[in-house]
């Protein structure tokens, strides 16, 4: 599964081919809990290809980007979904190596592939 990068620069034309809905991870290439959601993100991508398209920013590259999602912190995901954007809640008690867990995001984008269907 490939997780496409986005920017500042490239997010309008992103946007323009999106035929599903995008779940964004927000991360910065220092973070600890960043590179421990790194592999979660990827297993979950391959898990959800059909549904759902991918992608990451790096925060430090696009601060347009997180001022209009208001990330405050990373990691943190969001889905895209037309002009519907939702956050995938950090969990209550993170995973001390990456924040959210497999079963987190796995649950999350269920429950919103189940709504959107609803």
């Amino acid at each position: 599964m490939k997780l496409t990068r986005i920017n500042d620069k490239n997010f309008s034309d992103v946007l323009k081919t999106l035929s599903k809905p995008l779940v964004i991870k927000f991360y910065n290439p220092e973070c600890h809990l960043c590179k421990g959601i790194k592999p979660l993100f990827q297993n979950v991508s391959t898990m959800y290809d059909g549904f759902y398209d991918f992608a990451e920013v790096n925060s430090y590259e696009s601060p347009k980007l997180c001022k209009f999602f208001k990330i405050e912190g990373v990691p943190q995901l969001y889905i895209l979904d037309g002009d519907q954007k939702v956050i995938v809640p950090y969990p209550e008690n993170p995973d001390p190596d990456s924040g959210y867990s497999n079963y987190d995001m796995l649950d999350f984008l269920d429950m919103y592939k189940t709504n959107r269907r609803g």
